[in-house]
């Protein structure tokens, strides 16, 4: 089992706004597809930042 941080931040009409968090994964987990994965299912609870721009999405595995 793998941990990580993750620390999103999307720029939208009103501004910027972050997200941060952990998540727990099988070992050999692609930080890119963890990234997508948890864009995919941020725009999909939030659909009003679609429209944004995302300026940071970065994934650190936690030893």
């Amino acid at each position: 089992m793998e941990h990580w941080k993750f620390d999103i931040a999307i720029r939208s009409g009103n501004g910027i706004h972050t997200f941060d968090g952990d998540t727990y994964t099988e070992d050999g987990a692609d930080p890119r597809d963890l990234a997508q994965g948890a864009l995919s299912e941020l725009l999909r609870r939030r659909p009003e930042l679609g429209d944004g721009q995302v300026v940071r999405c970065d994934y650190t595995q936690v030893r």
